[in-house]
């Protein structure tokens, strides 16, 4: 789902990713999917964007969730997050899928 002015449309794969405090934390992957987060025991559907972090086995990958972000400018992606907080939120495992995937929600964090 797009709304208008959603920063989910301006990100594009390569940009690089970085956190609040100005850390590098990877490039976009892949752009905007949908699925879901649960909140508090509310489920949630929202659009992701993954990170890449390195060479393969050197960081896992991120889902990023569209609350995350702060701004998308023309080079880079800024999310709302700390390098610390990032590290410490589920985003590994992707969203589920609002389908029936075998995915479970993330915990975000925010």
């Amino acid at each position: 789902m797009s709304y208008a002015n959603d920063p989910m449309d301006l990100i594009v794969e390569g940009l690089g990713v970085y956190s609040a405090d100005g850390d590098k934390l990877g490039e976009v992957r892949i752009g905007a999917r949908t699925g879901q987060v649960e909140s508090q025991g509310v489920a949630e559907e929202l659009s992701f964007f993954q990170i890449k972090r390195g060479p393969s086995g050197q960081a896992p990958d991120l889902w990023a969730p569209s609350s995350a972000v702060a701004d998308v400018a023309t080079d880079r992606v800024t999310l709302r997050q700390s390098t610390k907080e990032v590290e410490q939120a589920a985003w590994a495992d992707g969203p589920s899928d609002p389908d029936g995937g075998a995915t479970s929600p993330l915990n975000v964090g925010l």
